[in-house]
């Protein structure tokens, strides 16, 4: 009886040691190319919001928030509070390859060279890589999956009531991190009503489940608690039940693009976009592997299979239509993190493909082929797929979002006022000026897409939930007038409530020049600008470092354009528009800059290519409209204006102009139809009040 004990004992002291080599080589890959600093999205405000304990954007990310608060605080060996949050990306990723491996070998009965190569392969892949060495919520939502993942399999494999309560805790807790997996749930009830539907009648049990969800929510309760300390980071401020919903339910987000119509050519669009990301996931030469494992799985387990299938499914074209996902530049990158759960599956596909095709060339004994070849193909994919994503992904000198928010806080005068906008200024920015206290006279006016209501509380009739940009606008320009501080903005913004003052350009910045004050003192005074990425081209450069980089040859630009250098100017306004293709607000800045030097035909082709980018954005529509009534072609700017009053139909301010343009044009009846629609919008208009008068005294002079 003791020899077959003998015998296993080995076995279950070795069984986890595949998991253990792949959390240590994951380490390895993701220590090598882990960012030293801050990066650019959201790794800014959520470090601000760990390093004090303060909340982060919608949805708050409360369970990310406490564990990046621990690691800042476990880490403090290193300096930068920034490679701390970092390196837990790092850890937590490396755990998921882990688990992943384990899970491979337990269910899908894959041998340990080909569950240790499929789960480093998934740890290689592009987008989980990208994840990893950088500051981020989705490695907490991917170890939380494949935990979910495993010990719902362990429930398939052997029903026990204490698993599904592990299972709706987990999912709790991954609720709290991320609304991803609310995709989860139909998965999760589909499987326990095909596996077992009685389940569902033991009250007790569902009782418990429900109990344990409510367990692994709890995180939530953070938010309020954090927000009542008012923190430095208190996006939201949810500190009452009616933010604290709006704050959850991400209802500060307009998800315009989930209302665009359907359509087959959408759809295939969308397939496009999945077949590309899965293909850099793990290169095309990884694609008939998992072709053959999705088959292998077919004949094993059907199951197993169908479930797989469903996860992806879900994870995949079920989340692209439901978010009707628009092929904008930006929403692509920031979707495509979206699909990690997806790639569990496909890598599961993977590792049963590395093995079947194994087994296949260990029988094909006539041709004489050495046994090391079974270990040399896993071997060569890991290569190609490590080497594919290694420049993507190789963080290690990362240094454009960290130098970009120095730059840009540097050249602020004393006690500034910042005012910015995009991800890439705002939350580098938050990180060196709250996290690393650089240039602590400086307010930022705008932390969270919004002015927040403490800056301008003493402005008559306040409002504190701002909800149109007409109530933005007028906030600003009250700030401008009463703080009596130098403004700036990262963006140039709209003047006409302001018609006494500037906006300046001031390098990357403008500036708010008041009536006092001459112009010449801001524009001599230009700020000398340092980065240590500029010809770096082994550093892998996201979506935020292109738009810096962006940003600053458009600063280049703008210099030359200003010393009449007219060829290096337009050298610089290529590279612009190279490294901005696909962005509307760049292409809109662009076209401002062009038509300030009277460049008016260059920029009306970049104010059009801005509007095709995005059918609901206004800006360079007004551009456009302008540009067009400056050169008195009035046809085309009556077009826009009809276009902007299709998109933002409550603007009283289109009807008035428009009403102006036609009047000029001689037609005179629609003229006076759009400025009642105006009126009715604002009655306070003594402009349109006085034409309209002037109108019909005319019409009386005439009879």
């Amino acid at each position: 009886m003791k020899t077959p004990n003998k015998a296993i004992a080995p076995k279950q002291r070795y069984e986890y040691f595949p998991a253990l080599l792949v959390f240590v080589v994951s380490m390895i890959i993701y220590g090598f190319t882990l960012a030293p600093t801050v990066t650019g999205e959201d790794s800014g405000e959520l470090i601000a919001a760990a390093w004090e304990g303060g909340v982060a954007h919608p949805p708050g990310y409360p369970l990310w928030t406490m564990l990046g608060w621990l690691a800042i605080r476990i880490f403090f060996i290193f300096e930068s509070v920034a490679f701390r949050v970092n390196l837990l990306s790092a850890i937590l990723a490396a755990s998921a390859a882990a688990v992943f491996c384990r899970t491979l070998q337990r269910f899908f009965g894959v041998r340990p060279i080909f569950a240790v190569t499929g789960a480093i392969c998934f740890a290689a892949g592009r987008h989980l890589w990208s994840q990893a060495v950088i500051t981020e919520v989705y490695t907490l939502h991917i170890i939380l999956f494949c935990l979910i993942l495993h010990f719902l399999l362990a429930w398939i494999e052997k029903p026990k009531n204490g698993l599904l309560y592990l299972i709706s805790f987990l999912t709790g807790l991954a609720l709290a991190n991320h609304h991803l997996a609310v995709l989860l749930g139909p998965v999760l009830i589909i499987t326990l009503l095909v596996r077992n539907p009685r389940i569902f009648l033991k009250l007790q049990v569902v009782i418990i489940c429900i109990l344990a969800l409510a367990i692994g929510l709890l995180p939530y309760l953070y938010l309020p608690l954090a927000a009542g300390s008012d923190p430095y980071m208190n996006w939201g401020n949810p500190d009452n039940l009616e933010n604290f919903q709006r704050h959850v339910l991400r209802q500060q987000y307009a998800d315009e693009s989930m209302h665009a119509p359907r359509s087959p050519h959408r759809i295939l669009g969308h397939l496009g976009i999945l077949w590309q990301w899965n293909t850099r996931q793990y290169t095309l030469f990884a694609m008939p592997l998992i072709i053959i494992g999705a088959m292998v799985l077919i004949r094993k387990n059907k199951g197993l299979f169908i479930l797989c299938l469903g996860l992806w499914l879900i994870h995949t074209i079920g989340l692209l239509e439901i978010l009707n996902m628009s092929f904008q530049r930006q929403d692509v990158f920031c979707t495509q993190v979206f699909q990690l759960p997806a790639y569990v599956i496909t890598a599961i596909f993977l590792a049963l493909g590395m093995q079947r095709i194994s087994r296949i060339i260990a029988h094909l004994k006539p041709l004489n082929l050495p046994s090391s070849l079974l270990a040399y193909l896993p071997l060569a994919l890991l290569l190609t797929i490590t080497a594919t994503n290694y420049q993507h992904n190789n963080m290690r000198n990362y240094y454009y979002a960290y130098d970009h928010a120095g730059n840009i806080l540097e050249s602020l005068s004393p006690n500034a006022i910042l005012i910015p906008s995009g991800d890439h200024n705002t939350f580098p920015i938050i990180y060196r000026h709250f996290v690393e206290g650089l240039r602590p006279d400086v307010t930022l006016a705008d932390k969270y897409g919004y002015i927040e209501y403490e800056i301008y509380k003493d402005m008559p009739q306040a409002v504190k939930l701002i909800r149109t940009r007409r109530q933005r606008e007028e906030i600003e320009a009250w700030l401008i007038k009463k703080s009596g501080r130098p403004v700036y903005y990262t963006v140039k913004p709209r003047m006409d409530l302001l018609p006494e003052y500037t906006a300046a350009t001031f390098g990357m910045l403008v500036r708010i020049v008041p009536p006092n004050q001459k112009l010449e003192e801001v524009e001599t005074h230009l700020p000398n600008y340092y980065y240590r990425n500029l010809d770096d081209l082994k550093t892998a450069r996201d979506h935020a470092a292109t738009i810096i980089l962006s940003d600053y040859y458009f600063h280049l630009a703008s210099n030359a354009l200003r010393q009449e250098d007219f060829n290096q100017a337009f050298t610089y306004i290529d590279r612009t528009a190279e490294l901005s293709a696909g962005l509307k607000e760049e292409m809109n800045n662009l076209g401002t800059l062009l038509a300030e030097f009277g460049l008016n035909q260059q920029a009306i082709g970049f104010y059009e290519r801005s509007a095709k980018l995005d059918n609901n954005y206004c800006v360079p529509r007004w551009n456009l409209a302008y540009l067009f009534k400056s050169q008195g072609n009035l046809i085309s700017a009556i077009q826009v204006f009809n276009d902007l009053g299709r998109i933002e139909p409550e603007d009283y301010r289109i009807f008035g102009e428009l009403g102006f343009l036609l009047r000029q044009y001689g037609d005179m009846d629609l003229a006076i139809k759009n400025w009642g629609k105006s009126l009715s919008l604002n009655p306070q208009q003594p402009q349109i009040i006085e034409a309209l008068s002037k109108n019909i005294s005319d019409n009386t002079i005439g009879k």
